[in-house]
């Protein structure tokens, strides 16, 4: 279904569509509707640190998908679990000179309701678990809660909530987001 839908195709396979942070609207690598199953590779990762324990995980890695912009930047995350209390911290880091628009993206599952206020997004499952994500930088950060597409399945997309958080800023910028479980609505 994607050969008969080229603007289908790019769209999900744009960086925006993914949980990932964007630097001037640009997906990480080059896409052309005409090459509809190819692409220029310009984020070339790299694996920086791969630990895992009985206590924490972390991953931290870079690529080079910025590098070709005329003030050049490089985007490094670092995902770090703590086993003991389920707790998430990712740091963005995005190194380079100059000015940048960056928005990082936090696409939800359908039907997941959540509510942004005071610099923390909270899902409002009434069963089950929920999350809260928080955020810090040194930089002012806008965030907005959006309607987007989740697509489970080729040629399949349906209506879900994204919650975006923007700011323009000078390099090099830093943001850090922390992800905390909470298995009941109330505990919120």
């Amino acid at each position: 279904m994607y050969s008969a839908d080229p603007e289908a195709r790019m769209l999900f396979r744009s960086t925006n569509m993914h949980n990932t942070l964007v630097v001037d609207g640009l997906s990480q690598n080059n896409l052309d509707k005409n090459k509809l199953w190819d692409f220029e590779r310009n984020a070339i990762p790299k694996t920086l640190i791969w630990s895992d324990n009985d206590r924490e995980s972390i991953f931290e890695g870079e690529h080079t998908g910025y590098q070709r912009l005329e003030h050049p930047v490089l985007h490094r995350r670092r995902i770090e679990y703590d086993k003991r209390t389920r707790e998430w911290k990712i740091t963005d880091c995005v190194e380079g000179i100059g000015r940048h628009h960056i928005e990082v993206f936090f696409h939800f599952d359908i039907g997941i309701p959540i509510e942004y206020c005071d610099g923390v997004v909270k899902t409002r499952c009434k069963q089950g678990m929920n999350i809260k994500l928080s955020f810090s930088s040194s930089k002012k950060l806008i965030g907005t809660i959006e309607e987007g597409w989740v697509s489970k399945a080729y040629s399949h997309r349906d209506m879900a909530k994204i919650f975006l958080l923007r700011c323009e800023a000078d390099c090099p910028l830093s943001i850090e987001t922390r992800i905390v479980r909470s298995y009941s609505e109330t505990s919120l």
